[in-house]
């Protein structure tokens, strides 16, 4: 199911791309993925994975909390 939304994002332009099937992965994978595209940087990582799992909307109900434990590895993680 994630798969298919993320595919579906690829008509987003942003400046940074995330290997394909990023999302699907552990949540500190992801994080570390996320955090290192982004040079360490906080606020963007923050900002890169709200973004992503926004455009899930209601598909990516049940992964909200995944969501939250990916964000809180990345304020552990990434330079303030």
């Amino acid at each position: 199911m994630i798969k298919e939304i993320i595919e579906g994002l690829l008509d987003v332009k942003t400046k940074w791309h995330p290997p394909e099937g990023t999302f699907t992965k552990s949540a500190e994978e992801i994080a570390k993925i996320v955090c290192k595209g982004h040079n360490g940087n906080l606020k963007k990582s923050v900002s890169c994975v709200n973004f992503y799992y926004n455009r899930c909307s209601e598909k990516c109900k049940d992964e909200e909390s995944k969501r939250k434990r990916v964000i809180n590895i990345l304020h552990k993680i990434c330079k303030k």
